[in-house]
């Protein structure tokens, strides 16, 4: 059998050659461009969620100098792409539950999608090992002087129709032996159909012959010495023990699953349909024709090729590493949904728990303020402003100052007639300081208590005091 195709497949030796565009990128695609777009801005808005919420609650790992500032929302950003690259939360921490709710759903996004970008990575990077060149068409064969597999049978009228040289044409007797010729690199690509594909490559549900002996020139079901036994293909072999995957008994199937890296490449340019008589009974052509016709408008052909093609032979091979596409956005829509409605719960409990707190603390006040009216007494020196109290605070105000004022009297001596204060007399005029309530000695003066100070001088200040 030639050797090459896809079973020769080997990782090739590095060149400098390997050092363009799209090697320096390879490890982003796994992910689409919206994917790593939605990836960048739900790390972004998760790392100033947690920093509103972790930082307005004193949490230190979001501040710098005991302040939030630019610089901190930059560190606490800085801190959430980190553990995106570490694949988990061990720079953001949180000490209250609103930060608790807005990191578990900002780690759960972070942990789904480093789950998903490593498996698609190692995906790709098998699948760059193992696929071999594809061509796109027949006129790619044919341009490129490439070898096409087609079946021995129908080779005359195919090569007639498209124009295929002799030269570019490797002729096979069955379909299974020419799956094994391209298989092994004996042609760049095999004539098909669709439920050859099937059955063959994508369900690999076929056990046939090929002839491996090394002197055989044409590698069909049969050898050409008659002697000489071909080998047995079985591609729908199973493991005798059913818990393990096929590539863990390759001792017992050694060719199952075989052809799963081979592409199917539709050619636009490319059909080809084989036509059928009846030279014998040919009266019955007008009814077969009628009934298949009848069959095909009613859609029971399709319904028949459902029932003994497509459903017994599902496709075993979608997992392999040959159909291997980028994740795109829509396959990260549930868990960014998830994650995002988890981080806006813990928001609204820190934005719940801060309005509750303002309206406790103003409750609190109010409630203090009810029960004592003293409390809006202003200190000593301010005015008393009737327009921001009750009616209630206004008359304890007004009878606080006017107590201390009648203690400041009752400490003044003596004084001259002229108006009362309680049990006072209180002297308006150059008369003070003498007594005037027929005392023994009332003609002899008392001594000034304020220094050089009059009494009229203290009462000026004490009217002052109460006017304000």
């Amino acid at each position: 059998m030639p050797k090459g195709g896809a079973a020769a497949a080997e990782p090739q030796p590095f060149s400098l050659k390997d050092i363009n565009a799209n090697n320096m990128v390879s490890w982003m695609k796994p992910f689409d461009g919206g994917v790593w777009l939605c990836t960048i801005a739900y790390i972004v808005f998760g790392a100033i969620l947690c920093w509103a919420i972790e930082g307005s609650a004193g949490n230190t790992d979001y501040l710098i100098d005991d302040k939030m500032s630019k610089m901190s929302l930059l560190q606490s950003v800085w801190g959430g792409t980190l553990d995106l690259w570490l694949g988990g939360p061990s720079i953001l921490t949180a000490v209250t539950w609103p930060g608790r709710f807005c990191l578990l759903g900002y780690t759960l996004f972070i942990f789904i999608t480093v789950s998903m970008y490593t498996a698609n990575l190692v995906n790709f990077m098998v699948s760059a090992e193992v696929t071999p060149k594809l061509v796109n068409s027949l006129q790619e064969v044919m341009d490129t002087n490439q070898k096409l597999c087609i079946l021995d049978a129908a080779s005359a009228a195919i090569m007639g129709a498209f124009s295929i040289k002799e030269e570019n044409v490797v002729r096979m007797d069955e379909q299974g032996s020419m799956t094994e010729m391209m298989f092994n690199g004996g042609c760049a690509a095999a004539l098909l159909g669709k439920d050859d594909y099937r059955v063959y490559i994508s369900g690999s549900k076929a056990i046939f012959t090929v002839c491996t002996d090394e002197g055989d020139e044409k590698h069909w079901a049969t050898c050409a010495d008659p002697e000489v036994k071909p080998e047995v293909f079985n591609l729908e072999c199973t493991c005798s023990d059913l818990f393990k995957d096929i590539s863990e008994c390759r001792d017992e199937c050694p060719y199952a699953k075989r052809y799963c890296s081979v592409q199917r490449v539709t050619d636009p340019n490319f059909a080809f349909e084989f036509t059928w008589a009846l030279p014998i009974n040919s009266y019955f052509n007008q009814h077969v024709s009628a009934w298949l016709s009848n069959f095909k408008t009613t859609g029971q052909v399709v319904e028949l090729r459902n029932q003994y093609m497509i459903k017994p032979t599902p496709d075993v091979c979608s997992s392999s590493a040959g159909e291997v596409s980028p994740l795109k956005l829509k396959d990260m829509i549930g868990v960014t949904i998830i994650g995002t409605g988890i981080m806006f719960l813990g928001a609204f409990i820190a934005v719940a728990n801060k309005i509750s707190s303002l309206l406790c603390k103003r409750g609190a006040a109010a409630s203090s303020d009810e029960r004592d009216p003293m409390s809006a007494i202003p200190e000593e020196g301010a005015k008393i402003d009737p327009s921001s109290m009750s009616t209630e605070q206004y008359l304890a105000a007004t009878t606080a100052k006017a107590k201390v004022l009648e203690a400041m009297i009752a400490a003044l001596p003596s004084g001259s007639s002229g108006g009362s204060f309680g049990d006072r007399n209180i002297g308006a005029s150059g008369d003070a300081g003498f007594e005037k309530d027929g005392g023994a000695d009332a003609s002899k003066p008392k001594p000034e208590p304020n220094g050089d100070k009059t009494d009229d001088d203290f009462l000026s200040g004490v009217s002052s005091w109460w006017q304000s």
